[in-house]
């Protein structure tokens, strides 16, 4: 198991070590994470861009060995997405998000803050004091593929604010939400006149 840390002060080439750290959420992106590992984000930094593990960890995700998204240093870092999303996530499962906060701006339509989904059997997401804001689907969406369910979703200490909704889950088996809370979430609909919104849901799930 290998732990790669992610600073501003970092370049593209570095070992990702803390004293030798990456750089960007490009970076990020294509590395060739294994399961157990963990990417730790400089606290009080903030990173523009995406995490696009949309494909990235559908070979190596282990449900009983998950890949950790953090933190490192006092605080948590800041990853701000514009208008995508802040991390995509399609895999068999084995993904621990903590410690981050995921901004969006309008106009964020469409996308959420953390997009999961994966095939039949996925399982064993995480996601542990985390604040997100700013996204037009949900803060955090998760979605089972066709013919499946995902299945162990821990939610604990997440606060999800200013989104169309705060969590969506659809096809979840086992969903646990611990001292969480969905405040403040709708969404101005871009088709109508007005102040009408759409969404303005804090949890939900089936």
């Amino acid at each position: 198991m290998s732990t790669y840390h992610v600073s501003p002060n970092g370049h593209l080439d570095a070992a990702g070590t803390e004293s030798d750290p990456w750089r960007s959420l490009e970076r990020v992106s294509r590395a060739e994470l294994q399961p157990g590992d963990s990417v730790l984000l400089q606290a009080g930094a903030t990173f523009p861009g995406q995490i696009d593990w949309s494909n990235r960890l559908t070979a190596v995700g282990d449900p009983n060995n998950p890949v950790t998204l953090g933190s490192y240093g006092n605080g948590r870092a800041t990853i701000a997405s514009g208008p995508a999303s802040g991390l995509l996530y399609h895999g068999p499962g084995g993904l621990t998000v903590r410690d981050l906060l995921f901004r969006g701006n309008p106009p964020a339509f469409g996308v959420s803050g953390i997009d999961c989904s994966g095939p039949p059997g996925c399982r064993n997401l995480r996601f542990e004091r985390v604040e997100v804001c700013g996204y037009s689907k949900a803060g955090i969406n998760i979605e089972a593929g066709q013919q499946g369910d995902v299945q162990g979703v821990v939610v604990d200490h997440v606060h999800l604010h200013h989104n169309a909704n705060g969590l969506h889950a659809a096809n979840v088996v086992g969903l646990t939400v611990r001292d969480s809370d969905g405040s403040f979430n709708d969404w101005p609909d871009p088709n109508a006149d007005g102040d009408l919104t759409w969404g303005g849901y804090g949890f939900v799930a089936y």
